[in-house]
C-alpha cells in the first residue's frame, strides 16, 4: 500500500508570539484564579496537565505568569499547540496533543542493517512524537553513515498519520557511494618525506587493486589515531616540541573521495643534556634513580626511553616498600643549544606493608604449599618485585593456574 507522508506543523512559535487572551484584565494587573478547566486532552489526563501547570486555583496571575505557564507546558513535549485564556476568574487551558509513535521503519538502507540503524535511533513505539525528536534522530543516522565512510548519505524523516492520534515514523535513506581517501598530504614536514610519514599512519590512499582493504575508508576516529601515530613517530626521534593537527578533510567536488592533510610543526630536534630527580621521600638515592634512564649512544630524546625510565623508578621505589608513588616529569628545552633537561619530581609517599595474605580457590592444595612459594610474609614492607617473583613461583608449581597477579586457580 502506498504511504502518504504528512507533516505536522508545530504551532509553538505562533503560540509564544501570541500572548494568552486574558479578559477583564488590563496592563499587568493581577487576577485571582478560582477555577482551572482543561479541554482538548484525549490521552493525557487532566491531572497530568495540571501537575505541569505552575498555577493553582486561588493563585493570582498576570500576563507574565501565564506566559511562563505556557512555556512550562510546551517544555513537556506532550502538546503541539496550547492556548491559555482567562475569562473572569476561570482559567481555561486548551491543548492539542502530540501524536504517539506506533512504529519506526527504515527504508532504502543496504550497507547498514535495520538493527544497527534502529539501535542508533533509540526511538521506541508509544513514545511521544515531536519534530525535534525526528530531526535529532535524523542527525544521528547521518553521523553513523559518515563514520562508515558514506559522507554523501541523505536521510529524510517522514510520518504516516494513523487513527487515534498515532503515527508511523519512517526514515528514508539514500546511502550514496562509499567515499574513500583519494589523497593524503602533509604540510610542514621538513625532516621526513611524505612517503615516510605515510608509512607511519594507519590510513591509506585508495588504490584500485586494494579492493579488500578498509584502511582507505574515510574514518574520523582512524584519522585521529593517525595524529597520535605521527606525534609518537617524532617524539621517539628527538622532536620534543612536535605539534600535529589534522585539517578537516575536504570532499572532492564530485563527492567520490576525500583529500586529507596533516599539519605539522616539527620544531627543534633535541639531545638529552641532564637528568635530575628530586624526591620528597627521604633516604632515596636520587642520583641512582637518574641513572635508570637510557637514551642510547647518540643521546637523542626518545619518549619511550623516558617512559621506561619512569617505570624503572616506580619499580625501584616499589622494592623499597613505596607501592604508590607520584612521578611528575618535566621537560626543559633549549632550542638554541638543541639540548633538553629532564626533571623528575617524586611526591611524598608512605611505605606500605603487607597486612594479610589470603589464598582462595585452592580446593586440593593446602595453603602451606602455596605460602612457601611467597617471597613476602605478613608484616613485610610491600615489594612489587618480590610479589611478581611469588606469582612466578606459584605458576611454576605446575598444578595452579594464575590468571593475574591477584588471582590463581587450581588446574
Amino acid at each position: 500500500m502506498p504511504k502518504l507522508a504528512f507533516i505536522f506543523v508545530c504551532l509553538l512559535a505562533f503560540a509564544l508570539a501570541s500572548p494568552p487572551s486574558i479578559e477583564a484584565q488590563s496592563g499587568d494587573s493581577q487576577v485571582r484564579v478560582e477555577e482551572i478547566v482543561v479541554t482538548g486532552n484525549k490521552r493525557v489526563a487532566v491531572g497530568t496537565v495540571l501537575s505541569y501547570l505552575p498555577v493553582r486555583a486561588g493563585d493570582r496571575v498576570t500576563r507574565g505568569s501565564l506566559s511562563i505557564a505556557l512555556e512550562r507546558l510546551f517544555e513537556t513535549e506532550l502538546f503541539r499547540d496550547i492556548d491559555i485564556s482567562l475569562d473572569g476568574s476561570v482559567l481555561t487551558v486548551t491543548v492539542v496533543e502530540n501524536p504517539i509513535i506506533n512504529r519506526v521503519n527504515i527504508e532504502g538502507n543496504d550497507a547498514l542493517s535495520d538493527k544497527r540503524l534502529l539501535e542508533v535511533l533509540d526511538i521506541q513505539p508509544r513514545r511521544v512524537y515531536t519534530r525535534e525528536l525526528a530531526l535529532e534522530a535524523t542527525q544521528r543516522l547521518i553521523e553513523l553513515y559518515q563514520s562508515s565512510g558514506r559522507y554523501a548519505a541523505v536521510v529524510e524523516p517522514q510520518i504516516i498519520e494513523l487513527d487515534e492520534n498515532r503515527v508511523d515514523l519512517a526514515f528514508v535513506v539514500d546511502e550514496g557511494p562509499l567515499i574513500k581517501i583519494s589523497k593524503i598530504t602533509f604540510t610542514g614536514n621538513e625532516r621526513f618525506s611524505d612517503s615516510a610519514l605515510k608509512r607511519t599512519i594507519s590510513s591509506r590512499e585508495s588504490k584500485w587493486f586494494a579492493i579488500f582493504s578498509t584502511s582507505d575508508k574515510y574514518d574520523e576516529a582512524r584519522l585521529d589515531y593517525d595524529v597520535r601515530l605521527l606525534r609518537q613517530f617524532y617524539l621517539t626521534r628527538g622532536f620534543a616540541d612536535i605539534e600535529v593537527s589534522r585539517v578537516q578533510g575536504g570532499l572532492l567536488p564530485d563527492r567520490t573521495g576525500f583529500a586529507v592533510n596533516f599539519l605539522l610543526q616539527e620544531g627543534q630536534r633535541y639531545k638529552v643534556n641532564e637528568i635530575t630527580v628530586n624526591s620528597d621521600i627521604e633516604n632515596v638515592d636520587t642520583s641512582e634513580l637518574a641513572s635508570l634512564f637510557e637514551f642510547g649512544d647518540d643521546n637523542w630524546y626518545d619518549v619511550r626511553a623516558l617512559e621506561q625510565g619512569l617505570l624503572e623508578i616506580t619499580n625501584n621505589l616499589g622494592a623499597l616498600g613505596y607501592a604508590f608513588v607520584n612521578l611528575d616529569p618535566e621537560i626543559v628545552t633549549n632550542p638554541e643549544t638543541g639540548q633538553l633537561d629532564i626533571v623528575v619530581n617524586i611526591g611524598k609517599a608512605r611505605k606500605n606493608f603487607v597486612e594479610r595474605i589470603e589464598i582462595v580457590n585452592n580446593v586440593r592444595t593446602k595453603d602451606s604449599v602455596v605460602r612457601r612459594e611467597f617471597e613476602l610474609v605478613e608484616g613485610d614492607a610491600f615489594n612489587q618485585i618480590k610479589l611478581d617473583e611469588s606469582i612466578r613461583n606459584i605458576r611454576n608449581l605446575g598444578f595452579l593456574r594464575c590468571e593475574s597477579s591477584q588471582s590463581c586457580r587450581q588446574q
